[in-house]
């Protein structure tokens, strides 16, 4: 049976059962630094917090999300200002810094760069795509503090009532949920609504006093201690003003090219559309995975001895380090390690042109596949190249590599990365749209 992460009566709603919640958190600090440092800062504070990332991994685990002592460190170090609108003391700083911050936590401990990454991430969904008194809610609510899981498939039912909907149901794989204070979810429009007809999707947004978690993560195998718990409303009230008429996946610029964020703040950042950005960021963690598994691949190199058939007269080496195989299998992941970063990087780099020049489906479409790539090499270095000469010793549970080969199986097997097939045919029919119809005249 499901255990109940139950609210609390305060308005933060804090997680009873021994697991932190955002209620825990010290925002008192949050806005001291105003002005947004260089991004060379915000990489020196990230690495710094590495040993913090590595030595609370199985903790991370055991709790299924990260411990508060992590979580604090990763608020107080800026990393929830980096994409957050100006106006809300944010930094707007972009893509990229995201991005990269992402993926130097996930090298600490992909299970939190997954629970930042998607919990954090969807600050820009707000500041994107709700309308301007949606963000003044959302934003203000703990001083410019925005976290908020979300599930991008339709879930549960809706009711209208006056003045917006009541919504019960279970929304699971929130991602980030243990320290939101928001949670967005998709479901489906009842009759009488005044956002589209009966059966449409809605995106919306709830406050944290509106929901709570079941303490139902951890069974899976990899990204155990994500905080991707099932988000349960019942009979929730969701006024009309975080009600979006769309889907998760179709948030995009609209057809004058337009955003609520873009006209709010100025700034094209928030006209990226959100299919795109997410899986840049997704992707993030799994860069940063496999850069942790080579890190600890280098490690057992230099410590651990090889081991070799006494018969066969081969010289006895002093580590695996001295192993010919060991330093191409190194030298190869590094390479794919940096290849991956790459298409990140370069990513980023064309997410912001479309936010200022405008898209179309198929450059959306063409960037999701672009992205994945990023993945589908990180993936391949783990578990083509180190995975398979780090020794068996390294399949012990609870050791790193064990788990860094969990999480990131996990990744490749989910439908983050698996709707690159249904994108790829996407793409092609978007592509070729106007020969294909010719074709049926």
């Amino acid at each position: 049976m499901l255990k109940t992460m139950e609210a609390t009566n305060d308005a933060k709603g804090a997680s009873r059962g021994g697991k932190p919640g955002f209620a825990d958190l010290d925002l008192s600090r949050f806005n001291d630094e105003k002005e947004a440092p260089s991004l060379d800062e915000l990489v020196r504070r990230a690495r710094a917090l590495r040993p913090l990332l590595i030595e609370n991994q199985a903790e991370t685990e055991r709790l299924t999300q990260p411990p508060l002592v992590v979580q604090q460190a990763l608020v107080d170090a800026g990393f929830y200002k980096i994409i957050t609108p100006k106006r809300y003391g944010g930094w707007e700083m972009g893509v990229w810094p995201f991005v990269k911050i992402t993926m130097e936590i996930g090298r600490g401990c992909p299970s939190t760069g997954w629970c930042y990454s998607l919990g954090y991430g969807h600050t820009f969904t707000a500041a994107a795509f709700f309308p301007p008194e949606a963000q003044e809610e959302m934003f203000t609510d703990a001083g410019g503090y925005l976290c908020a899981a979300s599930f991008g498939y339709p879930r549960g039912t809706a009711r209208r009532v006056d003045g917006g909907y009541v919504v019960t149901g279970d929304f699971p794989y929130g991602s980030g949920s243990p320290y939101s204070n928001f949670y967005m979810g998709e479901t489906i429009a009842p009759a009488g609504s005044p956002h589209g007809p009966e059966g449409t999707p809605l995106f919306f947004a709830v406050h944290r006093n509106q929901y709570e978690l079941l303490d139902d993560w951890g069974a899976i195998m990899g990204l155990k201690g994500s905080g991707s718990q099932t988000v349960r409303l019942k009979d929730s009230f969701i006024p009309d003003n975080l009600v979006v008429a769309t889907n998760f996946s179709a948030l995009s610029a609209d057809a004058e090219g337009m955003t609520h964020g873009y006209k709010l703040h100025g700034n094209s950042l928030y006209r990226i559309p959100q299919l795109a950005l997410a899986a840049n960021y997704g992707n993030a963690v799994m860069v940063g995975g496999a850069y942790a598994a080579l890190d600890e691949y280098e490690h057992v190199a230099k410590t651990k001895k090889p081991q070799t058939i006494t018969a066969l007269g081969i010289k006895q080496l002093k580590v695996n380090a001295q192993v010919t195989e060991v330093q191409k299998n190194f030298g190869l992941a590094n390479a794919d390690c940096e290849a991956a970063e790459g298409i990140l990087f370069a990513a980023s780099q064309e997410l912001e042109r479309m936010g200022r020049e405008g898209y179309k489906m198929e450059d959306i479409l063409r960037m999701v596949l672009f992205i994945a790539v990023a993945g589908r090499i990180s993936w391949k270095a783990v578990e083509e190249t180190l995975w398979r000469t780090i020794g068996s010793s390294q399949g012990m549970s609870g050791a790193r590599m064990e788990r860094y080969w969990r999480d990131l199986s996990i990744y490749w097997n989910s439908p983050n990365n698996g709707y690159r097939e249904s994108v790829a045919t996407a793409f092609a029919q978007s592509r070729w749209g106007d020969f294909l119809k010719s074709l049926d005249d």
